[in-house]
């Protein structure tokens, strides 16, 4: 699951805030307000994150296309 290396360790953080932003943090508020205890998550700069999450997968893109191609 994880390969040595900064690219893994750089795309799973990506990964695990990316899944914060979208999907635990909205998850997290509606339950607790639901439960009635209404907090203020942290909120995250996506704007950072973006950019090296979208760099990340087009080098990756572009390194799929050198393995289809035969490149070493």
């Amino acid at each position: 699951l994880f390969v040595s290396g900064w690219r893994p360790a750089i795309g799973w953080t990506c990964a695990a805030a990316f899944a914060y932003k979208f999907v635990l943090a909205p998850a997290l508020a509606f339950a607790l307000t639901a439960y009635g205890n209404p907090i203020t998550l942290p909120v995250l700069d996506f704007t950072e994150m973006s950019t090296v999450l979208l760099g990340m997968l087009g080098l990756g893109g572009m390194r799929t296309v050198e393995k289809i191609k035969g490149v070493s």
